[in-house]
């Protein structure tokens, strides 16, 4: 009996074939509900599948019980908060995801919005669309202070970028005590409240001092 795979990401195979192309070389038959997904019909396909390439659906614990073909579960992305974790661990079935494979894209993404509400380019865009010239007064980026809560692989990347428009990035992530061996970043940061009342004027953070890293 072949390998079946059930890939209900999207985003699967969309910028390249090449992970598609992989899993057939290897013999296995591929099924894509990505683009026509529908929750009931994953829920009465899923029970016979062999793997899945999971999106950000649900995977309800009840239909989960019933694959008993079920070997793992791969999130395409990083976040694991529409699997359970433990059901899958009692059932004996494998989950496992991509962290950082998307970072650079949100990363994008982020500072792009960043800048269209600095700069209120949406508004004035709808504006132009609307017959109207009228100017609007933004905020400069350069110089500003960043504030990230996590510094995981996004996180990262979107420092990066910050560094480049001349920001002082300030990162809180409770998992990251020290900053990684080689990493461009620049010295910690004890206490997020006493950064934030010498950077901005905000008068409490809430939870009190934590630790935070600071990149200069």
């Amino acid at each position: 009996m072949d390998k079946k795979v059930l890939i209900t990401s999207r985003s699967f195979g969309k910028i390249s074939d090449e992970p598609l192309n992989i899993l057939k070389e290897a013999g296995y038959e591929v099924t894509l509900k990505g683009k026509d997904f529908d929750q009931a019909e994953f829920e009465t396909m899923i029970p016979d599948y062999d793997a899945l390439i999971i999106g950000a659906h649900e995977f309800p614990e009840a239909v989960m019980e019933r694959c008993s073909r079920l070997k793992i579960i791969c999130k395409h992305g990083a976040g694991l908060d529409n699997i359970h974790l433990d059901k899958a661990k009692e059932l004996g079935i494998a989950v496992c995801n991509v962290p950082g494979t998307n970072s650079n894209a949100v990363a994008d993404l982020t500072f792009g919005l960043m800048l269209a509400v600095a700069r209120n380019i949406v508004s004035t865009n709808r504006w132009v669309h609307e017959g109207k010239w009228q100017t609007a007064i933004g905020v400069d980026v350069c110089g500003k202070t960043l504030g990230l809560m996590g510094f995981g692989a996004i996180a990262k990347n979107v420092a990066r970028r910050a560094r480049g428009f001349g920001m002082q990035v300030l990162a809180y992530d409770p998992y990251v005590k020290e900053l990684p061996k080689g990493c461009p970043f620049g010295p910690r940061c004890e206490y997020f409240c006493e950064a934030c009342e010498r950077e901005i004027p905000y008068r409490e953070v809430r939870g009190g001092k934590v630790r935070c890293i600071s990149a200069e």
